[in-house]
């Protein structure tokens, strides 16, 4: 280059000589010329940092700017600037341009302005220095070195048509840009995809001691492009040892990819190792390739982690990467995974084959699993045989299609199935029949007996199986008797016992008890006594129940006045010391009042009393006592029993009706004093009672006899419950309502009763009108208006019919969710219950109350007290945990709540199990155990199918699960299925919100190729 500037210069300067310049010969020779003289010398021997300031000195000495030695001076210390590289090279060719408009150096000017930006890798400015220049002006090399570096330009700025055709004048030249040349428009006909020109010209240059090492790596991914593998892998072995350790990544990607169209799925594996180790981002088709490579080597493990990256794509790999992963999860004991992998691929649907296996792979995971939670398998195996009646497959698809029947969940869905298929062949009835008896007991065991009894009916449609027609027959009577029809269910249970094989069942004992209870209910006591003799005698007995059947035997024998036998069993119910043994002493006491032994009665009954103080009939034992002292004329003992009665018990019902006794029986032995007191209490505390009227005549009577009247008239003036004497109007007024009450026309009740209370507001018989109407409207389902007039009945202070009123008070506002109403009247009514049934609905009332009004400690507590409560029901007692759960969780008590929750879960297959095995899971995932909230999870869905939003709860929590166990794509997909398939909003919107969360801690590499400098 520095030669043919030289030479150029040189022919420059014998032209200008050639057209007049001999004149100045002297001034060549002279000085200041001779310091131009040796200053060219210099440039010519290359010796350009000395010529360059002999040019600068000449320039200085010289002050005929326009001399023309002077412009070759400037020139030539350009030159000199531009060859030694000085940073004021620039500048002296902007300053000469300026200088010399029309100078005859000004070509070259340009050149050396552009080599001079391009150096700098100012490419625009370079590329507007090249334009320029004319190319003819310039010599050989110059040329080649313009178009090479004008095409370099071109390329850098994005014009690579136009860079190639400047690149190509070079090619084919002896100049040193020959070789780039060739390498920047192979590499350009490379990105454009033009592989065999890419490869002809990196061909020309493989062996350039300046490009060689470059080389390989285009021809590698050339001959990937044109899809010739075999020279792929044998190009790239050799030239995988020797690459750059940043290329190697690369170089064993295509060799993996190579051997992998090749077949070579052992080698293939070996180079994408390689290429895994050496990159953090693997594309989803190669990720889909290395999966295949590990799964035949059975690293299904490993492979799982490629065909998850590999189904984010739609194309037709995603298919068959689904489809082996659903393989991968089964060889490494994931069937859930596996079914939903299955089904993902079976959905895509892309190759028929890989399409029908992954179908018939589905079927078979669920079978194994025992359903899938958000897919309704058996519609899925049913699309496919109506979809394809030619399938070689479809024999095995109907058999898939009897297996998924038993094991589906969606019970309903698939007895519609089957009833769709017209009349199903005997393996179907035998299935329809399993799968609609399933349904019935699960949900007799949820207390819906109405939709357990349409199953069972479904059940009996085909009796194929003896075994199951045979309890379906035990289990649809039993559902009869939960909702009280007891003639229905007598008829089950009798046709159960008839069959020849129900005694080898452990329902045949049962069937004859409840048989006893249906007979016992119609009042049909003979029957009742047969069954229940039967029972007892048939060896299969339940002792949890051979001791209740002993008592209803003797209640039947005491109704049937046949007292020995009665008093036999009832002693024996005694002697067990079990639930009921205070009811049988009482009872066995009645028996000797109706055999005449009161003594015995009375001994009996206060054994009752030392043994059951806190029995709910203990304050009928105590009247009763008093009672019966009266009929044997013992009136001191009769006193200190009804005495007794009052001072331990002052709200019970019975406490108004002793202080009567009391008061009557001092009254007839004339004891006055003491029987004004008594009544006078009577009054006094009861005063809207029967009682108090009743103890209000006897006060008359005695004040009559005692010449006092004026005194007891008086003292009826401030009484405000109670007239002294009800007038003729306001008696018949109200008899003519109470008239229509007892036939039972209550609407002629309601019209006369309303008039009555309006005219007489303080009228004799006001409460009893209150409690006839309260029931009138409760018997016309007027709820609101039943409701009024027993909140009038609780205004009165205690009376006979308060407990009937704050029960059905209770009742009315629980059932229209006013539940701190229904709590407070529940409240009141515990206080007062005498009966186990009253006391046992209160405590229950109160619990569910406290609970809806959130009050959950409070309920904690009744909860407690109804789990000790007798005959308390399993539904009471789940519900009863339940509370207890709850409102151990909401106070921290984690264990407490686990355990509490693990009993719901148990007890019941309804809503409340479902929540209860979340919360198990949930406090499991808390504590860190993310094995054990896994395990449970899928419990959920297993077992309460049928509870949509605590199973989506669950899978929201599994998500968390495999969250922690950096299992993304397994969450993602997790949350997926919510989004798609769950019917709520609420829960969609959960999950969608975790799931862009995860999504936001994904990383994004991105790979870009530039074009390097010069």
């Amino acid at each position: 280059m520095r030669y043919n500037l030289f030479k150029f210069s040189i022919v420059t300067l014998l032209i200008l000589l050639s057209s007049g310049a001999w004149s100045q010969e002297s001034v060549f020779y002279n000085e200041p010329g001779r310091t131009y003289r040796q200053a060219m010398d210099l440039f010519t021997q290359k010796a350009y940092g000395p010529a360059g300031k002999l040019f600068d000195e000449y320039i200085k000495e010289k002050h005929d700017k326009d001399d023309i030695y002077v412009e070759n001076a400037a020139y030539y210390k350009l030159v000199c600037a531009v060859e030694m590289k000085d940073s004021d090279a620039l500048p002296l060719a902007v300053e000469f341009r300026k200088r010399y408009p029309e100078s005859a150096h000004l070509a070259s000017v340009f050149f050396e302005t552009g080599r001079l930006y391009f150096n700098s890798r100012k490419y625009r400015p370079a590329l507007e220095a090249f334009k320029k220049v004319s190319p003819g002006k310039l010599s050989a090399d110059q040329r080649a070195e313009y178009y090479y570096k004008t095409g370099f330009c071109l390329l850098k700025i994005n014009k690579p048509d136009q860079a190639l055709a400047n690149f190509k004048r070079v090619m084919d030249t002896k100049s040193n840009y020959a070789a780039p040349a060739y390498y920047y428009y192979a590499h350009i006909q490379y990105l454009k995809h033009n592989y065999d020109e890419a490869l002809t010209a990196f061909k020309k240059i493989e062996n350039n001691r300046r490009f060689r090492k470059y080389i390989p790596d285009y021809l590698i991914h050339i001959y990937f492009e044109k899809k010739e593998y075999q020279k792929v892998v044998d190009q790239g072995e050799k030239f995988y040892r020797k690459a750059p350790s940043k290329s190697k990544g690369e170089i064993a990607r295509l060799i993996a990819n190579s051997y992998y169209e090749l077949k070579d799925y052992d080698k293939a594996y070996d180079y994408f190792k390689m290429y895994e180790r050496s990159s953090r981002s693997v594309t989803p088709e190669e990720s889909y390739k290395i999966g295949i490579v590990k799964y035949k080597k059975e690293e299904f493990n490993a492979a799982k982690t490629n065909f998850q990256k590999a189904t984010s794509i739609k194309s037709d790999i995603a298919q068959s990467a689904w489809y082996h992963l659903g393989y991968c999860y089964l060889n490494t004991n994931q069937e859930k995974f596996a079914r939903d992998a299955f089904l993902k691929a079976y959905q895509m649907g892309n190759d028929p084959e890989v399409t029908t296996d992954a179908l018939f792979s589905y079927a078979k995971t669920t079978i194994k699993t025992g359903g899938d939670p958000y897919h309704d398998e058996i519609s899925i195996m049913e699309d496919f045989i109506k979809n394809n009646p030619g399938s070689t497959r479809i024999n095995e698809a109907y058999d898939l299609l009897v297996q998924l029947f038993l094991t589906s969940k969606n019970y309903q869905a698939a007895l519609e199935s089957i009833d769709k298929s017209g009349t199903p062949g005997k393996r179907l009835q035998k299935i329809y029949q399993n799968l609609a008896y399933s349904k019935g007991v699960e949900l007799f065991k949820r207390s819906d007996f109405n939709g357990a009894s349409q199953f069972f009916d479904k059940a009996l449609k085909y009796p194929v199986d003896k075994n199951i027609y045979v309890k379906t027959l035990f289990w649809k009577g039993d559902a009869n008797y939960q909702m009280h029809r007891f003639a229905e269910a007598a008829k089950y249970y009798t046709r159960f016992l008839k069959q020849r094989n129900a005694v080898s069942t452990n329902l045949y004992a049962t069937a004859l008890y409840n048989l006893g209870y249906t007979a016992f209910n119609q009042k049909r006591y003979n029957n009742a006594i047969d069954n229940f003799n039967r029972f007892l005698q048939s060896g299969q007995a339940p002792k949890r129940l051979i001791t209740d059947a002993k008592l209803r035997l003797a209640d039947c024998y005491y109704i049937q006045k046949d007292y020995e036998r009665a008093l036999s069993y009832y002693d024996v119910v005694v002697r067990a010391n079990g639930q009921d043994a205070d009811y049988a002493l009482y009872q066995k006491a009645s028996c000797y009042g109706a055999q005449g032994d009161f003594n015995k009665k009375i001994s009996t009954l206060n054994e009752f009393v030392r043994k059951y103080h806190h029995s709910p009939i203990y304050t009928d034992v105590l009247y009763e006592i008093g009672s019966t002292y009266l009929v044997i004329h013992d009136q001191r003992h009769a006193i200190t029993s009804f005495d007794k009665l009052v001072k331990e018990k002052p709200k019970s019902v019975y406490a108004k009706k002793a202080l009567t006794k009391i008061g009557l029986l001092y009254y007839n032995n004339n004891q006055y004093n003491e029987a004004i007191k008594a009544l006078k209490k009577v009054v006094n505390l009861y005063p809207a009672s029967s009682e108090a009227k009743e103890a209000l005549n006897t006060l008359k009577n005695i004040y009559t006899e005692t010449g006092h009247v004026d005194e007891f008239f008086a003292y009826a003036k401030g009484l405000d419950f109670v007239q002294v004497s009800t007038s003729e109007e306001d008696s018949l007024t109200f008899v003519v309502g109470e008239n229509y009450y007892i036939q039972n026309n209550c609407n002629s009740a309601i019209n006369a009763l309303s008039k009555y209370v309006s005219k007489f507001p303080k009228g004799g018989f006001v409460l009893k009108s209150y409690y006839y109407l309260a029931d009138c409207f409760g018997k016309q389902n007027d709820r609101k208006m039943a409701l009024t007039y027993y909140e009038k009945i609780l205004e009165f202070p205690d009376n006979e019919y308060t407990v009937k009123a704050l029960l059905m008070s209770a009742r009315i506002e629980f059932d229209k969710k006013n539940y701190s109403k229904s709590l407070e009247y529940y409240s009141q009514l515990e206080e007062r219950a005498e009966t186990k049934s009253i006391v046992l609905e209160s405590r229950d009332g109160m619990m569910r109350s406290a609970f809806y009004t959130g009050k959950l400690q409070e309920a904690a507590q009744v909860a407690k007290k109804l789990l000790k409560t007798d005959k308390v029901s399993e539904d009471q007692i789940v519900f009863a945990h339940y509370v207890i759960a709850k409102d151990a969780y909401d106070r921290g008590n984690f264990s407490e709540a686990n355990r509490e929750f693990g009993i719901t879960d148990k007890l019941t297959s309804g809503e409340w199990g479902a929540e209860a095995k979340y919360y198990q899971a949930l406090i499991a995932f808390n504590n860190k155990d993310d094995k054990k909230a896994e395990e449970l999870i899928y419990q959920l869905s297993d077992q309460y199918s049928d509870f949509d939003y605590w199973v989506a709860k669950g899978f929201i929590l599994l998500s968390d699960v495999y969250m922690v166990r950096n299992n993304s794509f397994q969450a993602e997909q997790t949350l997926k299925s919510i989004i798609d398939n769950y019917q709520g909003e609420d829960l969609r919107q959960v999950a969608r919100e975790k799931l862009k969360k995860i999504e936001s801690l994904k990383p994004t590499d991105k790979k870009e190729k530039e074009v390097g400098n010069e």
